[in-house]
This record gives C-alpha cells, structure tokens and sequence, in this order.
C-alpha cells in the first residue's frame, strides 16, 4: 500500500558527520515500505537497504556508525530507525494501535525492550503509553532509564532525545556554527511494488525478509 513520509531538510545537518552509505541505510530505514508507525521492523541482514550496501565489512561499519550517531540499531534481524516515533506529525488513537501491531512482531526482542524503556515515558508516553498496556506493564520497565541497546547488558547513553519536541539541535548548533535550518517537509512516496522476497517465518513465529 502506497504511503506518504514527510521528511525535513535539518536531516541534512545531522548527515554532515555521516558517510554516504550511512546517509542511504538512514533514509531507506524510514522510507522502505517495510518500516511502519514504530520505526521497528523484521529484516534480514541482506534486506538493508534493499542490498544495495555490500555485507564485506562495509555494512557492519555503516550499522554502527549509525548506531554511534544514535539514528539506527539493528539487533537479531530487528531494525530500529529511533527518531520515527518521535518525528511523527500526528499523535492519535489509530497510530498509537498501529504502533502496537508493529511492536508485536518484534516482541520478545532486544530492541523491542529498548523502545519500551525509551517510548513510554515523557511527553509521548503520556500519549503512546495508555494505548499500551500490555507494554507499561513490562517488568523491565525503567522510564528513567535511557534504552538498553548493548548486546552485552551494558545500558548506555544514547545521543539526542528522541522524546523532546522537534528534532533537537542540528550538527551546525552542537558546534556553535548558528541556527538550524527552517524545517521543510518534503514528501517522499514509498509505494509500489517490493522487489524482495517474500517473507519467511522464523521459529520464534516473527516474520523475517
């Protein structure tokens, strides 16, 4: 189903410090019909995107540079674009259970733990949070705690605050270089066709492509 993403043009501050491949994996994260209302998808190491970065090295070098930036995480074949939630336009009812669909595929995760911790508290886990019950309810639930994103139980800091409104300073603020750039929206249709194969079952019954 054809879908329309906004996207602003401050992202190009946050890309000054970014690679090309990083730039591409970014943007393919939020624009690829897999991601939908939560940012957290099943994808297989060979889907990011859609192939187009080489899995000799390069791949993993442009998964945690994205991850140092605080913009992407990818763990156990769960992809996870951080800001999505955040940067949403609207925050209603129908998206907050369309947030919860995506979230079940996921469950059980690291990263879904992750956007729980990170998610259900602030400004937007007063408005995401009563549409999740079965989430606030999570026994790891810490809403002071920033997400546990290490594969070694280690719970860093992540960059940025993905909770606050707007999209926190630009490259060019956090270096006493001026005012960010006037936000823009510019639509991005991410419909038509999937050129991947179909989805898979995994044993833990999540669909992986």
């Amino acid at each position: 189903m054809s879908r329309v993403e906004n996207l602003v043009n401050t992202y190009w501050d946050r890309y000054v410090e970014l690679s090309n491949l990083a730039v591409l994996l970014h943007i393919w994260s939020w624009t690829t019909p897999r991601c939908g209302m939560a940012g957290i998808f099943n994808v297989s190491r060979g889907n990011l995107a859609d192939g187009r970065i080489p899995d000799d090295g390069t791949l993993q070098a442009v998964l945690d540079e994205l991850e140092a930036a605080g913009l992407v995480f990818y763990r156990e074949r769960v992809l996870w674009n951080r800001q999505r939630v955040a940067e949403l336009n609207n925050r209603t009812e129908q998206i907050g259970k369309s947030i919860a669909r995506d979230l079940r595929e996921v469950e059980g995760t690291e990263l879904h733990a992750a956007f729980i911790r990170e998610y259900t508290a602030g400004k937007i886990g007063e408005w995401l949070g009563p549409l999740l019950p079965t989430l606030t309810t999570d026994p790891h639930h810490r809403p002071s705690d920033s997400a546990d994103l290490a594969s070694n139980g280690e719970v860093p800091t992540l960059t940025g605050d993905p909770t606050s409104q707007g999209q926190g300073p630009s490259q060019g603020q956090r270096h006493g270089q001026g005012e960010a750039a006037e936000d823009v929206e510019v639509s991005v249709d991410v419909g038509g066709e999937e050129r991947h194969p179909r989805a898979r079952p995994t044993r833990s019954g999540r669909r992986i492509e």
